[in-house]
This record gives structure tokens, C-alpha cells and sequence, in this order.
């Protein structure tokens, strides 16, 4: 797709996607992001149904709420601003990841009728909802980076030196009393 088509693309999205004002934008990203965690709530407790072989509900209701939760974060940011960034290079696969896992779910779910494959894709999903919201903030990337550090790579010193806990470990030599 040349330059001259994705921008005859983003002027036919505007038109679709008229300037919301700030308030109704909060209004749609709460509203989209409550029917999404409710369903994502729902699904989680159909999951119990699914490990004994009913996995079709939950695969739909689970990619019915993640398409809500992008829903409502197309609301946060803005709905020309989402399609016109998705180009950005962390955005775009993060969006393709996040359309494949939730497609892979579905077939998964309702051709194969595979509880584990499912729930693998479905992890993928969560994982590409995490990183596109991370891509949204404005420190989000640093920050998803500081906690994996934090996770898989501690630091060797003692993370509470200088605190209160520390200073009372060290006087009574090694002991808590």
C-alpha cells in the first residue's frame, strides 16, 4: 500500500470518526473498558466450564472482551490518533499479535476444541494487550522494560538498604526478633 493510499485510508477514517469531545471520549473508554472486564470476569469464571470441554464459550466471550478493552482504549486516545499511529514500530505488532492470538483463540476453541492451545493463545492476548497499552503511555515501554528487569534480573544489592526493615535486620545481626 503506497503513502498516497494510507492517507486516502486515514481521510476515509476520519469521516468515519468525527472529533469526540474529552468528556464523551472518558464517558466511551469507561464504559467500553467495564463491559470488557466484565466479560473478561465472566469468561475467566467460564473457564472452569471449558476445562471440561466447553472451551467455545469461553473463547468467544474471552475475544469479545478484549476487542472491548481496545474498544475503550480507542476512546483514551482518541480514534484518528489509534489508526493513524499504528503504523508506529511497536504498535503494529503488538495490533498484529493481538489480532492473530485472538483469532488462533477462536479457531482453537470452536474447530479444534483444544483447552490447552486455547488457553496458550489467550495468554499471547493478554501479553499483546499489555505491551499496545504500554505503547499508549507515554513512559509505558520504559516501564514494562524496568519491570521485566526488575523480575528476571534483580539487582545483587539489598533492595531494602536504607530502610527502617534493613537497619532493624542488621542490629540484631541477621536475626528478627
Amino acid at each position: 500500500m503506497g503513502d498516497n493510499a494510507k492517507e486516502e485510508l486515514i481521510d476515509r477514517m476520519e469521516g468515519c470518526f468525527p472529533d469526540i469531545p474529552y468528556h464523551w471520549r472518558v464517558l466511551g473508554f469507561v464504559v467500553c473498558a467495564l463491559v470488557g472486564w466484565f466479560l473478561t470476569f465472566y469468561s475467566a469464571i467460564s473457564l472452569f466450564a471449558a476445562a471440561t470441554g466447553h472451551i467455545a464459550l469461553f473463547a468467544i466471550l474471552f475475544s469479545f472482551s478484549q476487542v472491548m478493552c481496545y474498544a475503550s482504549l480507542c476512546f483514551f486516545s482518541g480514534p484518528k490518533s489509534q489508526v493513524r499511529d499504528l503504523k508506529k514500530p511497536g504498535r503494529l505488532l503488538a495490533t498484529l499479535l493481538m489480532l492473530t492470538s485472538c483469532v488462533m483463540t477462536l479457531i482453537s476453541a470452536i474447530l479444534f476444541d483444544h483447552f490447552w492451545i486455547t488457553l496458550v493463545f489467550v495468554l499471547l492476548s493478554m501479553a499483546a494487550y499489555i505491551w499496545y497499552t504500554c505503547t499508549l503511555l507515554p513512559c509505558g515501554k520504559r516501564l514494562l522494560d524496568a519491570c521485566f528487569t526488575a523480575i528476571f534480573n534483580p539487582p545483587e544489592s539489598d533492595p531494602f538498604d536504607g530502610c527502617l526493615y534493613s537497619s532493624a535486620f542488621a542490629m540484631n545481626k541477621g536475626t528478627l526478633q
